[in-house]
């Protein structure tokens, strides 16, 4: 009993360990194996300088007879394993399962950037004719060590934008670094276009590994009278949770051009030259137009017919 509940706190303090002091990690997922076991493996993607951090998985046995089995792991100048560093499993049986957790921290003198932890797995099999031979497989897992918040953007945009008309246009941040604070995003347009809706937007915090999007029209002046580029222009400034700013700017080219004679619309209807037709008002007139016309032409049938039978009468 005392050695389950030691081992019930064990994994308690394991669960304390990777929420409060991970709050930064990524999840990421890796599976690497042979032809007799599979691994599945559960790491970070990222974290921060000093962080503890978990390695954790299941070994699963896809053929029977593999014993004397060992995994363990080599991280890294940026990573020290906390604990043991290597697993022994005495026999892996066809569709058995093993469990394991690695303990590791980040140095506090890592550099930025992808840093690797080396697994291995090695094993006896047994073949055909009984002897055991000697297997090995191993998988560098890549875990990248990040310092400061780094805030990428995209954009969602038609392709075409047309003079004279207004298009949704959507900026995506995503934060693939630590938590960034006080975000604040300035939409710039390009000369004599105007934004309906804000330019400026502010965030308190985005989270590592969070995302936001931020929705506006870009209203097209109709003095463009050819295609051409322009540029739209996103400017950033964002501080860390140690105080320190930082800024970064995209810019994204958007094609402009004058409307084609026959042009489907930002609105879901359709352009005819300089006339827009709106589909569910237009089927609806193209019907009711078209019901009138055949309502007209029975009527002019009847007053036909009727009249062609008054003057056949003596």
């Amino acid at each position: 009993m005392q050695s389950i509940g030691r081992s019930f706190l064990r994994i308690i303090l394991l669960i304390a360990i990777f929420s409060s002091s991970v709050n930064s990690v990524l999840a990421a997922q890796t599976q690497f194996w042979d032809s007799n076991i599979h691994v599945d493996v559960n790491n970070p993607g990222m974290v921060e300088k000093e962080d503890r951090l978990i390695i954790s998985g299941v070994l699963k046995g896809k053929t029977a007879d593999n014993v004397n089995a060992t995994l363990s792991i080599t991280p890294s100048t940026a990573f020290r394993v906390i604990g043991d560093s290597s697993f022994y499993i005495p026999e892996l049986k066809q569709d058995s399962t093993l469990g394991f957790t690695f303990e590791l921290e980040t140095t506090a003198d890592a550099t930025e950037g992808l840093h690797t932890v080396n697994m291995f797995v090695t094993y006896k099999h047994k073949e055909i004719l009984g002897d055991y031979s000697t297997q090995s497989f191993s998988k560098a897992v890549e875990i990248n060590v990040k310092s400061s918040p780094d805030i990428l953007f995209s954009i969602k945009a038609p392709d075409s934008l047309f003079v004279g008309d207004r298009f949704p246009i959507t900026i995506e941040l995503e934060n693939v670094g630590v938590d960034a604070n006080d975000v604040k995003v300035n939409i710039i347009p390009p000369s004599g276009f105007n934004i309906i809706g804000q330019n400026v937007h502010t965030l308190s915090k985005l989270e590592a590994g969070a995302k936001s999007d931020l929705a506006f029209e870009l209203e097209v002046p109709e003095t463009i009278d050819k295609a051409e580029n322009k540029f739209l222009q996103v400017k950033v400034s964002y501080s860390d949770d140690a105080g320190n700013n930082h800024e970064s700017t995209e810019t994204f080219s958007l094609l402009i051009r004058p409307r084609g004679f026959l042009e489907i619309g930002s609105a879901g209807g359709v352009w005819v030259g300089p006339l827009f037709i709106s589909m569910i008002v237009g089927v609806g007139s193209i019907a009711s137009t078209t019901i009138g016309v055949i309502i007209f032409a029975y009527h002019l049938k009847q007053k036909r017919v009727k009249a062609r039978a008054s003057k056949k009468r003596p």
